[in-house]
């Protein structure tokens, strides 16, 4: 019995045995190097979805890179780069796969999905929407640790004070992507600092003003309320994209 173990214990895997049976059960996430408006970054996708976007040196540095947070194996599969590619340059359709992340960090990115193109959000208006409106500190840690920049697009959620803070993929990255979409970053930091409700002569709906960060609009277009009330009793309805209050 003893040499029998013994034998057993001796006994390897043919090559290429473990990919194929991780492979098989749907452990085995492929990956791609993508185009971007940053520049070439790294995409992964398993059989829940895109699971990471990173920037890496390499091949063996993203593989390497992917197995110390994710704890999977990854290889490349060259035939995943269309599917990556469109997913990296607009992912509000793609499935994403946020496993990796806790209860509260999934509620930050959800939310940051819903952010559309060419628009910003402070990380207090995250935080009042998944219901936790002092977890501001809290929210830019979740951001900090997304998985999938560029997917959940983190870039389009800025400081309260318009500032365009820190990113995942760098700083300077997060400017060109807003940049790329649209967003005069000046003109947020100056909408940001007026903490007004704004609305748009002719329209029916009262926002934040940093809803249409990507609009150019006349300074004579724009309406500015002191306060939530003031919209409201003009007959003014909440933004249904940036979800201002209903009461002041």
């Amino acid at each position: 019995m003893k040499e029998s173990i013994k034998v057993l214990q001796e006994l390897q895997a043919p090559h290429g045995f473990l990919d194929a049976v991780l492979r098989r059960v749907g452990l085995m996430d492929g990956y791609s190097r993508v185009a971007s408006a940053i520049g070439p970054v790294y995409a992964a996708a398993g059989a829940r979805g895109i699971s990471a976007v990173m920037e890496a040196p390499s091949d063996a540095a993203f593989e390497r890179m992917y197995h110390e947070r994710f704890g999977r194996r990854v290889e490349r599969r060259d035939e995943l780069a269309p599917v990556l590619a469109r997913a990296v340059e607009d992912g509000r359709s793609a499935q994403v796969d946020l496993s990796a992340c806790n209860a509260f960090a999934r509620d930050v990115l959800e939310a940051t999905r819903r952010i559309p193109p060419g628009s910003v959000r402070p990380y207090g208006w995250i935080a009042r929407e998944i219901g936790r409106p002092r977890a501001v500190r809290a929210v830019g840690t979740a951001l900090a640790r997304n998985p999938v920049p560029l997917v959940v697009p983190c870039h389009r959620v800025v400081r309260g004070d318009g500032k365009t803070g820190e990113y995942a993929l760098g700083a300077g990255d997060k400017v060109v992507l807003l940049e790329h979409e649209g967003v005069d970053v000046t003109e947020v930091r100056r909408r940001l600092s007026s903490h007004r409700i704004w609305s748009v002569e002719g329209e029916a709906s009262y926002c934040y003003p940093f809803c249409f960060a990507a609009r150019p609009l006349p300074d004579q277009r724009i309406v500015e309320f002191a306060s939530v009330r003031e919209a409201v009793e003009r007959g003014l309805r909440p933004c249904t994209t940036c979800h201002p209050p209903l009461a002041a």
